[in-house]
């Protein structure tokens, strides 16, 4: 007995001096014997030491379910001696620390098992550091074509498997040879980075940027169709576009052409979308960049050359070619709408974003007639919502100016009495606002009020807002963005919001995405806001059947 007493004590003394946890388990998953570093590791992470010590049940810990039943199985495996070794490994994070461990079991003596925890977080976080290198592009810090093609292959693995929707616009920069030909590679860098840091300040949490090639690079936008896919390919064209990139002495000027390619269910490749993308990148390229090409359309020219211009005819020409939905602007203060935006859309072509069609209206020289179409539509169809929901329209400041005050009378008699308020936006007026003076003081005539659309979007001009003196201002979308996480910005909406509240305007930020950004509006005395945090662009059928009775601010045409 007492040379018995001597073997187990020198036993016990041995793995108390081993620094992985070790246990000694019965036939049955029992513990019979466990170290020092077991029981400390149990009490400095909260465990009973009954529960997990010697005279309880290893396999019983580990449960019947999830990844800890997993590693019981392969126990047993080894106690039934039909494997010599199983190993597992598993996280075991606390709330300080995240750690690994890998899990080994042995066969002993008389149908017992050794396991063996050995704690393995060095070796893990080195593999995630090499991991992480092996996917990331070095100089811009985003996904490689490595990294890429992970994500690709699991959101097209997630479209396939449930139908969900995937949009993906791929992006080269214009004229980037020119740039490292002329300044050198290293300004072409400085280049690059910055395209990359304002692509990613317009893109949302979930979207993937990577960069596959020189000046290539790829976004992936899960759960967005075209339309959204369209939205956002504007925003970063423009966001680009903004303002030169300062690189050493000489101030660059920066702009990408895009193509945005719808994946649906059942393509087998994500080479199939990429290679779609670079047909439509082409076309942006041929049609004077600085543009975002829709894959889908391009295949539509593809079969009917003069497709897009047939659609905007048809807009021109026909009332029933022109649909309307509406997004609504909502109070800060109580949530309720307080006002709804009418958009424009293509019936013949529901893919095709408003400003494809609007741009390519332009080229064919009927902008200003297929602009007035689409308010007149807008005009017309708000009368599915509630008499006292005022209603906000887009009309370019040159259509504004082509009518006289005898016609815009006309043309908002057909909202019946409805508070109206005309949306221009303050990146198209052009030259002296004062020219827009005689026909601001038109629309306040017939009883509808303006609206400074985009404001804080690339050049904001303090004339403009002073001159016109417009009831609404509207913050651009790019200027909302992440406005909780940037001091700076937050800062320069609490200037707008002052100089705004001298001139007695309400104003409205657009593209709120989340509900921190609209906390961040509201407190700084921001009273409006819009965007998919709150909805989407829906039929105004849709609209009206989700907006409450008395859901209607009733603050003058907000």
């Amino acid at each position: 007995m007492s040379s018995r007493a001597d073997a187990f004590e020198l036993t016990q003394h041995v793995l108390d001096h081993i620094p992985a946890q070790v246990a000694l388990i019965g036939p049955h998953g029992e513990i019979r014997l466990t170290n020092a570093a077991w029981d400390t590791f149990a009490r400095e992470n909260g465990a009973d030491p009954a529960g997990v010590g010697v005279g309880s049940n290893y396999l019983a810990v580990c449960g019947s379910d999830g990844e800890a039943a997993v590693a019981a199985r392969g126990i047993r495996q080894v106690l039934a001696g039909r494997l010599e070794r199983y190993t597992f490994e598993y996280p075991c994070h606390s709330p300080t620390q995240e750690r690994w461990f890998l899990m080994e079991c042995k066969p002993a003596p008389r149908g017992t098992a050794v396991v063996t925890h050995f704690d393995v977080t060095q070796r893990k976080r080195a593999e995630m550091r090499l991991q992480g290198l092996a996917v990331t592009d070095p100089l811009t810090s985003v996904l490689n074509r490595r990294g890429l093609d992970e994500s690709l292959a699991a959101e097209m693995e997630r479209v396939n498997r449930v139908g969900a929707s995937l949009c993906v616009l791929m992006v080269d920069c214009d004229d980037f040879k020119a740039v490292n030909d002329r300044l050198g590679h290293a300004a072409g860098d400085v280049v690059l980075r910055a395209i990359v840091e304002r692509m990613r300040a317009e893109l949302r949490p979930g979207d993937t940027l990577a960069r596959v090639g020189g000046d290539e690079f790829i976004v992936l936008l899960p759960e967005t169709d075209v339309t959204g896919a369209a939205a956002i390919a504007e925003r970063l064209r423009l966001a680009v576009s903004a303002q030169p990139v300062a690189v050493s002495h000489d101030d660059v000027a920066v702009t990408v052409s895009m193509a945005i390619t719808a994946a649906d269910p059942g393509v087998s490749m994500a080479e199939d979308l990429l290679e779609r993308s670079r047909v439509a990148l082409k076309a942006s390229k041929a049609r004077g960049k600085n543009r975002a090409t829709h894959a889908a359309e391009l295949g539509a020219a593809a079969r009917d050359v003069s497709g897009i211009r047939r659609a905007i005819q048809r807009m021109v020409g026909t009332e029933d070619a022109v649909a309307v939905v509406g997004q609504p602007i909502v109070d800060l203060a109580t949530g309720a709408t307080a006002a709804v935006e009418l958009l424009s859309r293509c019936v013949d072509q529901p893919s095709l974003a408003p400003q494809t069609f609007l741009r390519a209206a332009a080229e064919e020289h009927l902008l200003h007639l297929l602009d007035e179409r689409c308010f007149g539509a807008c005009l017309r169809a708000c009368a599915v919502l509630a008499p006292a929901t005022p209603v906000h329209l887009n009309l370019y400041p040159s259509t504004l100016l082509s009518l006289s005050a005898d016609e815009l009378a006309e043309v908002l008699r057909a909202a019946g009495g409805r508070a109206v308020c005309l949306e221009l936006s303050e990146q198209q007026v052009i030259g002296d606002p004062a020219a827009m003076l005689t026909r601001a003081a038109a629309v306040r005539a017939a009883g509808a009020t303006l609206a400074l659309d985009d404001v804080g979007f690339g050049r904001t001009s303090l004339e403009t807002l002073v001159v016109l003196e417009p009831e609404v201002v509207k913050i651009d979308r790019s200027c909302v963005r992440g406005v909780d996480r940037d001091p700076t910005r937050l800062r320069w909406l609490e200037r707008l919001v002052r100089v705004s509240g001298a001139l007695g305007a309400d104003v409205v930020g657009e593209g709120v995405e989340t509900a921190a950004e609209a906390g961040c509006l509201r407190e700084i005395g921001i009273a409006m806001a819009q965007g998919f945090h709150y909805a989407s662009p829906l039929p105004l059928s849709e609209l009206a059947a989700r907006q409450p009775e008395g859901d209607v601010r009733g603050r003058r045409a907000v």
